[in-house]
């Protein structure tokens, strides 16, 4: 292990652990004649055991003050299973409450009255990451712009807490799904295909993207070689994605379908989905698990960490006996005690 120091200037110091070698700290006694001082070897002894946890004492102390710490490391990992982006809906329209067609079914998504959509799709994503646990996450939150909120790991306590980071303040009226999707798939630009890939996106999907939009998305995607799923977070009294339309109505009429119809005819593989019942979720981690799980090589950062708490207690534990064979240390002699000895 590499360790270096903050204040390498402090470690000139470390000359003060010759003093307990060259003084002994206490008084002197004196006496008429050497003679009547009889040899002590256990003493001597204890006199030696206290100058070298006094120089250890001291040692500990400098290093500890020069603050040692353990320098940023990498190393590789390998893993297996999907990298996988998650492109999180935070738009306005994901405040609203939560509507499944099937709401007279008693499900893990019969939910209490007040629950929105955008609290749903965490918790289904909370649950999703929780069951691929080989899989390495990324995850955006997007409304009028990207904002990236983890990088790809595999690290489950990370992705929970950037899955709840999601739930922060409210939504802002603009969905821009296109600039979100360009963000999502070029997360994977420098980096080695090593597995599969996937993008998935929970949204309700109420956005109409430009065809130069279109095109940059597409084009990403088949470069990349990414795979889109999307989660669709069904809005009340509107035909879902799957649904027959009324004769007067057309796709392009509907924002979200007329998305589906667009990433249905790219030329990627696409999977979508209605958030209505916990078929819909165990049909997406089916799906997952059908992707090629080939060998994920990535590098994990482990961050600086501080070592000098372990000097402060290398030191208090060699202070501590100190203090006990000053107490045991003898001040004066008695005739009394001459004699006896």
């Amino acid at each position: 292990m590499i360790v270096e120091f903050a204040h390498l200037g402090v470690l000139l110091g470390l000359v003060l652990a010759i003093v307990p070698w060259v003084r002994t700290g206490g008084g002197m006694n004196t006496f008429s004649s050497l003679t009547l001082i009889p040899p002590d070897r256990f003493s001597t002894t204890l006199s030696v055991a206290e100058r070298t946890l006094a120089s250890l004492a001291i040692t500990a102390l400098v290093i500890a003050l020069a603050h040692p710490y353990r320098p940023t490391e990498a190393s590789e990992r390998v893993g297996q299973g999907a990298q996988i982006v998650v492109l999180l809906d935070r738009s306005r329209s994901m405040d609203q409450p939560f509507y499944t067609q099937r709401g007279n079914n008693v499900s893990a998504l019969a939910q209490p009255r007040g629950v929105s959509k955008g609290e749903m799709a965490r918790r289904l994503l909370s649950e999703f990451a929780a069951q691929r646990k080989a899989d390495m996450f990324g995850m955006i939150i997007f409304s009028t712009n990207p904002i990236p909120v983890m990088p790809l790991t595999q690290k489950p306590a990370l992705i929970q807490a950037a899955i709840e980071a999601g739930n922060t303040g409210r939504g802002l009226a603009e969905t821009n799904v296109g600039g979100a999707l360009e963000r999502a798939l070029r997360f994977f630009e420098g980096r080695p295909y090593t597995g599969s890939r996937v993008v998935m996106l929970i949204s309700d999907g109420a956005a109409n993207l430009k065809w130069e939009t279109r095109e940059r998305i597409e084009h990403l995607a088949k470069r990349h070689r990414i795979a889109l799923y999307w989660l669709y977070m069904r809005t009340r009294n509107t035909p879902g994605i799957f649904d027959a339309l009324p004769a007067n109505q057309t796709d392009e009429m509907l924002p979200h379908r007329s998305l589906h119809r667009f990433f249905s005819e790219m030329r990627v593989p696409y999977r979508a989905y209605t958030a209505e019942d916990p078929q819909s979720l165990e049909q997406v981690i089916a799906d997952v698990g059908q992707l090629q799980n080939l060998p994920i090589h990535y590098r994990e950062i482990k961050p600086k960490k501080s070592l000098g708490h372990w000097f402060y207690l290398a030191a208090t534990l060699c202070l501590v006996p100190l203090l006990g064979l000053r107490i045991l240390e003898a001040t004066s002699w008695t005739s009394a005690r001459v004699k006896n000895n």
